[in-house]
C-alpha cells in the first residue's frame, strides 16, 4: 500500500519542482521538494533491495504448492511502515515549511 503511495507522490513532487523551476522560483520551499524526491528514491531503493536479499534468502514453497496461493507482498511489513513514516515525515515538514512562508509574506 505504502510503495505506490510513494511512487505517486514522488511523481507529484516531480511535476511541481518542474513547474517552479520552469517559473525561475528556486526558494526554499522548491529545494525542500527536491530534497523529498531524493530521499523517496533512496527509501524506495532500499526497501526494492531488502525485498530482493528477502526472496533469495527464502526457501522455495513444496511441490504441488503453487507460487498464487503462498504469494508475498513485493516488501515486508515493516519497509511499508518505514514508508508511511517517511511519508507522514515528509508531509509535516512540507507542511511547517509552507506556513513559514506564509507567515513571512
Amino acid at each position: 500500500m505504502a510503495f505506490p503511495r510513494t511512487v505517486e507522490q514522488m511523481r507529484d513532487d516531480i511535476a511541481q519542482t518542474v513547474e517552479l523551476l520552469a517559473a525561475v522560483k528556486v526558494d526554499e520551499l522548491t529545494l525542500a521538494i527536491e530534497e523529498d524526491v531524493i530521499a523517496a528514491l533512496k527509501e524506495l531503493i532500499e526497501a526494492l533491495q531488502q525485498a530482493k536479499k528477502d526472496m533469495k534468502d527464502k526457501k522455495p514453497p513444496p511441490p504441488g504448492e503453487s507460487q498464487g496461493e503462498n504469494e508475498q507482498p513485493l516488501v515486508d511489513r515493516i519497509a511499508e511502515l518505514k514508508m508511511i513514516r517517511a511519508l507522514q515525515l515528509r508531509v509535516n515538514r512540507r507542511t511547517r515549511l509552507i506556513n513559514e512562508t506564509v507567515d513571512v509574506a
